[in-house]
């Protein structure tokens, strides 16, 4: 590829490349992408033997002191090193407050009990929630830290200087597969995930808990992010149909305001959009309903697939992630027919993003993982690629049976929790030898 075609993909947005009109399989080193794994769980290990200061906010508890921020870097950078075209950041679990009865939330917005003194952060547990305005802070902070880890390696790259040493397994980062990105996608969780108390890997919220409070919940964090204008936001690990709901609607309101305000139309919006579902098994979300269902309750939020340009499933075991994809790409494939002939322009389909968990056991008694009760590196990439060529296959058949020819969805792949640079080093090998492979059957025909 010429030097002028790469400074092309190189400047090309992650929505815009969802929503290319050309067939991925036309040029396989753009068909899939690849995403950071368990960016939580690996700042943990960074941290060891260290405790994040706060419990509810887990990992995005580091975005209160200033050496908590520069493990983030440092993890960012671990990241990518490991050939990463996408980094999540550290804002999973921030939120802006929980409602603990029909009149009552459990934040004071103005004052915490500890005031404004965190000198003491790095080393005291906290228990209550940070005051709004530094919640905000935190919020724009996770942005801003990606960014900066992108930018200074862009630094590194045009002087020609050394990166810095890794501690982990280099990659065989083929020149191709480096032209996208790096993006930096932010990230939001789920109601559950605030609670700290585990409900996202059941969906069983509270009965006091109203549809009104999960759209206040996700619309006020969501707008921040959205405002600090990252390539993507993600909101992950939704682990119920009502909630399903509740996001997709969010983010279409949200997506309509900001498009009234720069006067441009739906189509024309810069930021991309993905909601990931999580799952217990190989056909449902943690609450029961089933992969269609949620897929179907997206689709009635934005039938013209201008506002949620992906769907993904995250922070489940790999081992039923093929299933879940023949089930996804189904839905995904009917749904593009469907568009066809809309007065609307036309949108390719919407994007898969995988990256489930390494499947390891916690022992919540002992608050440890059970060591050697997860996938392999190996196993674990060779279970996405699997997805992949599940994908594939499932969406030619269905062009056949429907008598169309539709391009094929773009593919993001990553991990979840325990999933660590080294297994992303291994997957970003996979990727690009599967799409060498592509390539040179291709070129063959």
């Amino acid at each position: 590829m010429s030097s002028s075609s790469s400074s092309s993909l190189a400047k090309l947005s992650l929505r815009d490349w969802f929503h290319s009109t050309s067939d991925p399989s036309s040029s396989p080193s753009q068909s899939i992408i690849l995403m950071d794994g368990g960016v939580s769980t690996h700042l943990e290990n960074l941290i060891t033997p260290t405790a994040f200061s706060h419990r509810a906010l887990w990992s995005s508890s580091l975005l209160l002191t200033e050496t908590g921020k520069a493990k983030i870097i440092q993890g960012h950078n671990d990241w990518l090193d490991s050939g990463c075209n996408i980094i999540t950041t550290v804002t999973y679990q921030c939120h802006y407050g929980l409602v603990v009865d029909d009149n009552e939330t459990t934040i004071d917005t103005g004052s915490g009990k500890d005031g404004n003194d965190r000198s003491d952060l790095d080393n005291k547990i906290m228990t209550d929630m940070p005051p709004r305005e530094k919640m905000a802070e935190m919020i724009k902070d996770g942005i801003t830290l990606a960014k900066q880890a992108i930018a200074c390696r862009r630094v590194i790259n045009t002087s020609k200087t050394s990166a810095r040493t890794s501690s982990f397994p280099s990659s065989s980062l083929s020149s191709s597969s480096s032209y996208l990105g790096p993006y930096v996608v932010a990230s939001t969780g789920p109601y559950g995930a605030a609670m700290a108390n585990g409900e996202e890997y059941t969906g069983k919220y509270p009965s006091y808990l109203s549809r009104q409070a999960l759209v206040d919940f996700h619309t006020e964090k969501a707008r921040t992010l959205l405002q600090q204008y990252p390539d993507g936001l993600a909101v992950e690990t939704i682990p119920n149909l009502e909630e399903v709901g509740v996001v997709c609607e969010v983010l279409r309101e949200l997506q309509l305001q900001q498009q009234q305000q720069q006067g441009v139309q739906p189509w024309e919006k810069s930021v991309a959009c993905w909601v990931s579902f999580a799952c217990h098994n190989e056909n449902e979300l943690n609450d029961g309903h089933t992969i269609e269902e949620a897929f179907r309750c997206m689709n009635s939020h934005d039938p013209t697939g201008h506002f949620i340009d992906a769907i993904g499933i995250n922070c489940c075991d790999s081992i039923f992630i093929a299933s879940l994809v023949k089930k996804l790409t189904k839905s995904i494939h009917l749904e593009t027919s469907s568009r066809v002939g809309s007065s609307f322009p036309q949108q390719p389909p919407r994007g898969i993003i995988i990256y489930p968990n390494s499947g390891e056991l916690w022992n919540a008694s002992n608050e440890e993982w059970k060591d050697g009760t997860g996938t392999t590196d190996k196993q674990f990439s060779d279970r996405l690629i699997e997805a992949v060529e599940i994908v594939q296959d499932t969406w030619t058949n269905e062009n056949v049976l429907s008598k169309r020819s539709i391009c094929m969805p773009r593919i993001i792949l990553g991990g979840c929790c325990r999933t660590n640079p080294a297994t992303i080093v291994t997957l970003r090998n996979r990727i690009d030898a599967y799409n060498h492979t592509d390539l040179t059957q291709q070129t063959e025909k």
